[in-house]
């Protein structure tokens, strides 16, 4: 049977935008050497054999996209406000 015909999904085709952040800020924290269930709101020390300007992209990137996941918490939480 194939994935269509079983009506099976891929674990991306149903996952929500902030999904899809928070996976790529677990992806960023890996790459920066962090146990995968260890994300905090500042990066892990740079590794080892890493160059500055790779580590300080990945931190940006990291940055960025928990601006944008704060961001959207602030609207729904508005929102969730205006129909109270």
């Amino acid at each position: 049977m194939c994935r269509s015909c079983g009506q099976l999904r891929y674990r991306m085709e149903t996952a929500t935008a902030d999904d899809r952040k928070a996976l790529q800020i677990r992806k960023c924290f890996k790459k920066l050497g962090a146990p995968s269930l260890m994300i905090t709101a500042t990066p892990p020390e740079k590794p080892r054999g890493m160059h500055w300007a790779t580590y300080l992209k990945i931190c940006g990137k990291i940055r960025d996209l928990q601006a944008q996941r704060n961001a959207e918490l602030v609207a729904i939480l508005k929102r969730m406000e205006r129909s109270v």
